[in-house]
């Protein structure tokens, strides 16, 4: 779930699908796969789809701020686990 989160944080630095797929170092459509298990797995829409990335649903955004908060804490730790071998 984790690599989902960051697929998130990405699409919301880049604003577009194709780039955040780029920037993450995956296809385009494992990337919106990956977003789209990450709804289905919360329940609700983040992402305002079009023919192009328009924004976040309003749950989309508390979640965006959930995975800014996430990611940073795996960082972290793991920064604290590697100091420790």
């Amino acid at each position: 779930m984790i690599d989902k989160l960051e697929f998130l944080i990405t699409l919301s630095r880049e604003r577009h699908f194709g780039h955040a797929a780029e920037s993450c170092g995956v296809s385009q459509p494992t990337f919106s796969a990956g977003i789209k298990q990450l709804e289905d797995t919360l329940g609700v829409l983040l992402v305002e789809r079009g023919s192009r990335f328009r924004g976040f649903t309003p749950e989309g955004e508390r979640v965006l701020d959930w995975a800014r908060r996430i990611v940073s804490d795996m960082r972290a730790m793991r920064q604290e686990v590697d100091a420790l071998k």
